[in-house]
């Protein structure tokens, strides 16, 4: 499995750039931590086999990041490219009828008037370190 790939690499060479693209770097060890910690979040909100998830992001090592949590977390995605208008991306994701689509901004507040469930990738939240998020 390529998240798996991942991983050993992380652990051979964490200081060698695994994705790059323009200035924007990752090393293995960074992939590897992003990975893990949104593919944690996406399990915790109940996405895993069987399940779609929408990627709705702008062409960044993060995205790398995504779709490989998206794997990690053994469900499957569609990308919708960011280049059309945000509202027909959104007409198409909803179309799609994913469980949860991953995002950020600029594009969170159109995602979400369109009914879908939005999670921004670069938001921090409790259980980012690797404890289960806590309740309100």
């Amino acid at each position: 499995m390529l998240p798996a790939q991942v991983q050993a690499q992380a652990k051979a060479h964490p200081n060698r750039t695994a994705v790059a693209m323009g200035h924007d770097r990752l090393t293995y060890a960074q992939l590897d931590v992003r990975v893990s910690r949104l593919a944690l979040r996406l399990r915790h909100r109940g996405v895993g086999r069987g399940h779609l998830v929408g990627v709705y992001l702008d062409r960044t090592p993060v995205t790398v990041a995504a779709l490989l949590a998206v794997l990690s977390a053994g469900a499957a995605y569609t990308v919708i490219d960011v280049t059309d208008p945000v509202s027909e991306g959104a007409g198409r994701l909803a179309a799609a009828r994913p469980d949860l689509v991953l995002g950020a901004a600029p594009y969170l507040d159109e995602l979400r008037r369109h009914g879908l469930d939005v999670v921004d990738v670069h938001e921090n939240v409790p259980g980012d370190a690797g404890e289960p998020p806590r309740s309100a």
